[in-house]
């Protein structure tokens, strides 16, 4: 699913500190607010939600998935109108070919 979630309670301002790998492609939600993630100790992940009780979520994008979905895409369409033209052209050929013999 691709996402982490969980409730914390403090009774003070803290910094939340997650043993996930820190990556461009998560984002964090703080009671259904978007969060700016932290780095910790250079390669983990860090939020400050507050004091208070707060749901936490934790959702992970590759990043640029959706790019090279829409190239991959494009490219599979230009791929088949290429095939489709060439077949397209050869029986067109052919039959010009057997009107003339």
């Amino acid at each position: 699913d691709n996402r982490v979630s969980g409730e914390i309670t403090l009774d003070e301002e803290k910094l939340l500190y997650l043993s996930i790998p820190y990556s461009k492609g998560w984002s964090a939600y703080v009671d259904g607010k978007k969060e700016k993630i932290l780095k910790a100790n250079l390669a983990y992940m860090a939020l400050t939600p507050g004091k208070g009780t707060h749901t936490v979520v934790l959702r992970y994008e590759t990043p640029c998935l959706r790019i090279g979905l829409a190239i991959s895409v494009l490219s599979l369409s230009v791929i088949l109108i290429y095939f489709g033209f060439r077949k397209k052209f050869r029986q067109r050929r052919d039959h010009e070919e057997s009107c003339t013999s």
